[in-house]
């Protein structure tokens, strides 16, 4: 196992609790750019009262600080707009999005414009396999008659411009992946009219549009017929499967799609319920034999106030993807607000 975690890289986004471990700041290291010669776990988090992009190294869990500086303002660009986003890994560029921000793992970063517009009204933003299209849901807009409408574009980087390749008449878009080729996209639809969720998969100039799984299907994992982003996706690196969860909070296994039969099957039994939640997200392994999770099966809670939401500890296992038993690879406490993505080890600096 620990070979295995040696040979390839992981990503992980989160925001860590450390649940009474205290790390002293005079041990950890800043660097302004990611060691290429050796595997790294990434975190977003908060380390003695201090936000930052930390990386551990999965042989000895040593944590460092990855104090890359922006081109825009001089600082390492977190705030709590970054720690919400969703970010995504293109392999051919090397580079990272996240909150409009392209980021290069030497730590410079390049600030994108979406349609002349800085701040953009989106709840989605994907980058391209090959890091020259972010994929990205259109400002969303109430209508009289239809409620909520919410369509998918496409941002060319190089020319700057956008173009629409949906016509949803009424809903949201959730959880936009890409297609390990970037031909197509898939996407979960909330329709507001019909109160129903559909997991579809589309080519990226509009056509083929076509339904993968229904919310009101009688199937074996449940889907929330609500407006949410709790049920996410990620596609093999194969392109033979896409890997599901059902609600971020109580879904205690995945589930594997074979896109070819539209066979479901659950990759390991879930365990028994926690406190802390079931599985917050998971990643592929670039070589798709194993998949990594962050979940709560060993997690604990506690109120750390008088009000507020509870504060409850994650943890990360590993599974493979052929079967077998879901294995526990971390004993670093994290908390339930957790990305991950995983980065192959041959990362070029």
């Amino acid at each position: 196992m620990k070979a295995y975690l040696r040979s390839l890289g992981l990503f992980v986004l989160t925001s860590i609790f450390l649940g009474g471990c205290s790390l002293s700041a005079a041990l950890i290291k800043s660097v302004p750019s990611l060691p290429p010669e050796r595997d790294v776990i990434i975190n977003i988090t908060t380390v003695n009262k201090s936000v930052g992009w930390y990386f551990v190294d999965p042989t000895n869990w040593k944590l460092s600080k990855w104090e890359f500086t922006s081109n825009s303002n001089g600082s390492t660009p977190i705030n709590e707009e970054i720690r919400r986003s969703f970010v995504s890994w293109s392999p051919q560029s090397q580079r990272l999005l996240y909150a409009l921000n392209l980021v290069s793992l030497n730590g410079s970063v390049e600030v994108l414009k979406l349609g002349g517009k800085r701040d953009l009204t989106s709840s989605w933003q994907t980058l391209s396999p090959n890091g020259k299209t972010v994929a990205y849901t259109g400002e969303s807009r109430t209508d009289k008659t239809l409620g909520l409408v919410e369509d998918i574009y496409l941002f060319d980087i190089a020319s700057r411009r956008s173009q629409v390749i949906t016509k949803f008449g009424a809903g949201g878009v959730y959880q936009i992946t890409w297609s390990p080729d970037g031909k197509t996209l898939a996407f979960w639809h909330w329709d507001s009219l019909k109160r129903s969720k559909t997991l579809y998969q589309i080519n990226l100039d509009g056509s083929n549009l076509r339904v993968l799984l229904e919310a009101k299907d009688n199937l074996p994992l449940q889907i929330q017929s609500v407006p949410s982003d709790d049920e996410k996706i990620k596609w093999s690196p194969d392109g033979r499967y896409l890997a599901l969860t059902n609600s971020s909070y109580n879904s205690q296994t995945i589930w594997l799609l074979e896109l070819a039969t539209k066979q479901l099957k659950p990759l390991f039994d879930a365990p028994p319920a926690s406190p802390a939640g079931g599985i917050q997200d998971f990643a592929w392994s670039p070589d798709g034999q194993k998949i990594v999770l962050a979940a709560g099966y060993d997690g604990k809670c506690h109120q750390p106030l008088l009000i507020g939401y509870e504060e409850c500890t994650n943890f990360l296992y590993l599974v493979d993807v052929e079967g077998g038993q879901l294995t526990k690879v971390t004993n670093i406490p994290q908390s339930s607000a957790t990305r991950l993505l995983w980065l192959g080890h041959k990362r070029q600096p």
